[in-house]
């Protein structure tokens, strides 16, 4: 049994409207971290936190569940928060418990009653967050249309870390934009990734989008700022130390993306 100082504990909420893919995003992080050794799915019934009777049978999650995996040294307990109005309660007790949380939001659907209700707990409990654009796969996935709207919504601290780049039916790809990388995923649920270059019709995008990163990692810090204003540039240490800061702040709400 591996015994954690309270620094290396990370206590995570998957918040958002019914079906935005909490259960199967949480599914994912055990496999991708080594926690379990298969992707379990809400079809079949077989996902760690979607266990009880009425949660297989419904296909729905009705209680928080804690599931909890280890990454680079640090524990991370995930609260698997049902989406569905009638369950409200859990999630905002998920979002208290919680160092921060991940908002998941449908690429086709968008903002939903449950996104508001989710941020609306998140504000009032003062927690970090993130945006998770999910279910990129589908056949109208909007990643453009939905990062619009969250950026309206929630003011221009919603920068993009990642750009879907064949999103759609076949999704697989993604650029990172502070490592400026195309990361192409295995199909096969193996969780093999390939590192390659960002594709020339993409490259003056992903390069916009990180000037937004490195801008907003600037803004969190008055000595950052200056030091990127006189030179244009940061360390790679100083831009993580800033999106720390911002993040920590709630001045900076980063948003990935996924299937």
């Amino acid at each position: 049994m591996n015994i954690f100082d309270p620094e290396n504990v990370r206590n995570v909420a998957l918040v958002g409207h019914s079906s935005t893919g909490k259960t199967s995003l949480a599914e994912a992080m055990l496999f991708s971290a080594g926690g379990s050794n298969r992707l379990g799915t809400i079809d079949d019934g077989t996902t760690k936190s979607d266990y009880t009777e009425a949660e297989i049978a419904r296909k729905i999650s009705i209680s928080t569940s804690m599931l909890h995996c280890t990454w680079k040294n640090t524990k991370i307990n995930i609260l698997d928060a049902p989406g569905y109005a009638d369950f409200i309660g859990d999630t905002k007790a998920a979002i208290w418990a919680a160092d921060n949380a991940v908002v998941l939001v449908h690429a086709s659907s968008g903002l939903e009653i449950g996104t508001d209700k989710a941020w609306g707990f998140a504000d009032e409990f003062k927690r970090p967050r993130l945006l998770f654009i999910n279910h990129v796969d589908k056949e109208f996935s909007d990643f453009d249309g939905v990062l619009e709207a969250l950026q309206d919504h929630f003011g221009q601290g919603v920068v993009p870390f990642q750009v879907p780049v064949n999103q759609g039916i076949g999704f697989n790809q993604v650029v990172d934009v502070l490592k400026m990388k195309l990361y192409t995923y295995q199909t096969d649920g193996s969780g093999k990734v390939e590192e390659g270059e960002v594709p020339a019709d993409l490259r003056e995008r992903a390069e916009s989008i990180r000037e937004q990163v490195l801008d907003a990692a600037a803004e969190s810090d008055d000595d950052l700022m200056e030091k990127y204003l006189e030179e244009g540039e940061l360390t790679t240490q100083e831009v993580f130390k800033g999106l720390r800061t911002g993040v920590v702040n709630q001045t900076l709400i980063p948003v990935l993306c996924g299937s």
